[in-house]
């Protein structure tokens, strides 16, 4: 019996090593895979998931609308004849002569057209914000106001937008998420983006947008 348990603790004590070395073995191999990484990385790119809750401040006030514009872009119904740019609008500019011009400078008589040649070039125009301003006018039935002691309002209807309490446009609020999950742009580049714009949108505001989304989804 003595000799069985001695047997036997040896194969325990063989086992525990063997599961020891084994452990090391895995703990290294994760060290490689995981561990820091010697390159330099910038402190900054590192907090891409809670960049939005380290910023956010919600006691701020939303931007002020200091200038009311707005801009509407004609869609067009050409379609292309090249891949992927059949979606895009076509802008067409002539190039003529000047009335002046448009004489023979060896006998002065008039020149008519024989011909054209056409060069297509991608243009490329930056990304615009701008404000829309709704108006909903409120309007009351004179004739009840009159008759009855409760008079008949009714007001017009306003788009509704995700965040109700937000300037943010449903589309803003799409293109800054998309930025900074899709394209993994931290939210001090993003502010450095629309101030190249000429808007002013600091961390904490873009911080609020993006928590009050993942709220509301």
């Amino acid at each position: 019996m003595e000799k069985e348990i001695e047997t036997k603790d040896k194969e325990i004590d063989d086992l525990k090593k063997e599961l020891a070395f084994l452990k090391g073995q895995i703990l290294n191999k994760n060290r490689r895979i995981f561990g820091q990484s010697s390159e330099q990385v910038d402190s900054r790119q590192l907090s891409l998931f809670n960049d939005a809750e380290k910023n956010s401040d919600l006691k701020i006030d939303e931007p002020s609308i200091e200038e009311i514009t707005y801009t509407r872009k004609k869609s067009s119904s050409h379609l292309g004849k090249k891949d992927n740019l059949s979606g895009l609008d076509r802008v067409t500019i002539e190039h003529k002569l000047d009335e002046s011009e448009t004489f023979c400078d060896k006998c002065g008589n008039d020149l008519v057209i024989i011909g054209k040649k056409s060069k297509e070039i991608l243009k490329y125009k930056p990304a615009e914000l701008y404000i829309e301003e709704h108006i909903s006018y409120t309007y009351a039935c004179k004739n009840c106001e009159a008759d009855a002691d409760k008079t008949n309002i009714i007001s017009a209807k306003m788009p509704n937008t995700f965040l109700y309490k937000s300037m943010a446009s449903n589309e803003l609020l799409a293109h800054v998420v998309s930025m900074k999950y899709q394209y993994a742009m931290p939210l001090y580049r993003m502010e450095s983006y629309f101030k190249m714009m000429d808007v002013n949108l600091s961390r904490q505001t873009l911080s609020n947008w993006i928590i009050s989304c993942a709220s509301e989804l």
